[in-house]
């Protein structure tokens, strides 16, 4: 698995720091948005003696209540198997509905009360403006947000026909722009910060001298590859490489010949692997390891002599080895159907026996279970 350019960022990666970011904010978001509108129905209670958003209020609330449900469900992962765009698109609706609730309050106020516009006006501005840095992070999304949010608005305060009513439709349309100018930048920016959040942990699972996996990404890979396979009921092929007499091509032609070695050898591994899915990792010093999902006893040793093969073409020089006058390597290799009897750590003791048995039996060789599945 050689290094990869990260400056095109997948969909599958955008999809899920989008889907992390949205429910970051998921409880935080509604109760504010409920905060507000109990602050809105309050006070022009309380304060103006008016009850015309009584039936707004109610459905606001059970929106946020049911936003709050979905933030739940998600933290408590009750469904695993919905997608990172099926969260998304959920929530999005439940906020663009949210926006839309908050347009329509305008109808249920009269033309005549004109105090009681600017004080929705002000929540709504409140709403629109801490939607922003969380919904901005979709593009196109916030600029719908804000046009179901003031489109309304424009409408009523039109067919009203006053000069304060048209007065404040420019300052509506000017503010909407803003937010809406000002959502294309925090989406840019964070489009930029996700891709070198992904280009940061990508090069965290790279080895650095070799551009393989390094034995973290290893450990993650083969953990999850263990898991598919033990519940698909599917063989698992793992494989243990040792570069032969390493130490004394360091001894004899320097560390940075031997740098450059195990660079070659890496590069050669992972070129010929033929499926995504076969990974290759530096396991240590001079060691690596394969993993080939899928993949049966008989077909995985083929693919192993076929690494070995490929290796020895490259004909780099040792002649400090006793094995041959060129850099060989050994290779122990198992297939396996997991079972809940067998441990990942029990399956690679197995493999390292056998590249053991390579080492043992003369190097340059590959020894495999061929009993195993």
């Amino acid at each position: 698995m050689q290094a990869k350019s990260t400056s095109v960022i997948s969909q599958d990666a955008l999809l899920k720091k989008q889907e992390q970011h949205l429910f970051k904010y998921a409880v935080k978001a509604p109760v504010f948005v409920m905060l507000l509108a109990i602050m809105l129905f309050t006070t022009q209670f309380f304060v103006f003696g008016e009850s015309y958003l009584f039936e707004w209020f109610m459905v606001v609330s059970a929106v946020s209540l049911a936003r709050l449900l979905l933030a739940i469900a998600y933290r408590a992962q009750r469904f695993p198997g919905v997608s990172s765009k099926r969260w998304i698109n959920l929530y999005i609706y439940a906020v663009c509905l949210t926006g839309a609730l908050c347009g329509v309050a305008v109808f249920l106020i009269p033309g005549d009360r004109l105090e009681l516009h600017f004080l929705t006006l002000l929540v709504v501005s409140g709403v629109m403006s801490g939607a922003m840095p969380m919904v901005a992070i979709i593009r196109n999304v916030y600029p719908v947000y804000v046009v179901l949010i003031l489109a309304p608005y424009i409408v009523q305060y039109i067919h009203f026909g006053s000069p304060i009513y048209l007065t404040i439709i420019v300052f509506m349309v000017i503010y909407g722009l803003f937010m809406i100018l000002t959502s294309r930048e925090t989406h840019e920016n964070y489009i930029e910060i996700v891709r070198l959040q992904i280009a940061e942990g990508e090069n965290a699972r790279l080895d650095m001298l070799t551009g393989v996996a390094n034995r973290r990404a290893f450990v993650e890979i083969y953990a999850n590859e263990w898991k598919h396979a033990q519940r698909a009921g599917y063989p698992l092929s793992i494989m243990l490489i040792d570069v032969d007499e390493f130490k004394s091509y360091n001894d004899h032609y320097g560390h940075i010949m031997g740098d450059e070695c195990l660079r070659r050898i890496a590069s050669t591994i992972s070129n010929s692997l033929e499926r995504d899915t076969d990974k290759v990792a530096r396991y240590g010093g001079e060691e690596f390891t394969v993993i080939l999902p899928s993949t049966d006893a008989r077909a995985g040793q083929t693919i192993a002599e076929r690494l070995r093969g490929a290796v020895a073409k490259l004909a780099i020089p040792h002649a400090r080895s006793k094995t041959a006058n060129y850099v060989t390597i050994s290779i122990g290799g198992i297939t396996r159907i997991p079972t809940l009897d067998l441990t990942p750590g029990e399956f690679l003791t197995e493999a390292d026996t056998l590249l053991y048995k390579s080492k043992h039996n003369g190097r340059n060789r590959v020894s495999w279970a061929m009993n195993s599945a």
